[in-house]
């Protein structure tokens, strides 16, 4: 088994994830911990069949250093609602994006035209310093203009 605090980032992100929340400069693996941002979306989002942006789930930032960042996001589906209830198997996504470039997401299948759902993934890379980097949820139901989403992430800054 890896040793936790190695320098890998999915074992220092599963060791904060088990440990509960961290604070603003608290040493986690090789790096110290800068600050962390809490992004909520407001409210329910209609899907369609193109990636759209959960409003007010978006945050821009600037770092004067080169660091490390663990984003942990949250997503939530809801079948009854939108332009119309989700089918069965409706193939769901919310995906983080940087910069506007797609990276990892979370999929969910609709059962039907009821119920709600979560799925919640961690992701990490490397922020330039001078540059400014935008970082925002996007979701999608593949199947059709059906269901509402609504997002949530949780932005971790690390400088070594």
């Amino acid at each position: 088994m890896p040793k936790l605090g190695d320098g890998n980032e999915l074992h220092d992100t599963l060791r904060m994830m088990t440990a509960g929340i961290p604070s603003v400069g608290d040493t986690i693996g090789r790096g110290r911990l800068v600050s962390i941002h809490v992004v909520t979306g407001s409210g329910w989002h209609n899907l369609t069949t193109s990636y759209t942006a959960i409003p007010d789930c978006t945050l821009t930032v600037t770092p004067t250093v080169n660091e490390l960042v663990i984003v942990q996001f949250n997503y939530r589906l809801y079948c009854n609602g939108g332009t119309a209830p989700c089918n069965a198997n409706d193939n769901t996504r919310c995906r983080l994006y940087l910069n506007g470039s797609g990276l990892g997401y979370v999929e969910l299948a609709a059962p039907g035209a009821s119920g709600e759902f979560w799925g919640s993934l961690a992701e990490s890379f490397s922020l330039i310093a001078g540059t400014a980097y935008t970082i925002d949820l996007r979701a999608v139901n593949l199947s059709g203009n059906r269901g509402q989403a609504t997002g949530s992430f949780s932005l971790m800054r690390f400088v070594a």
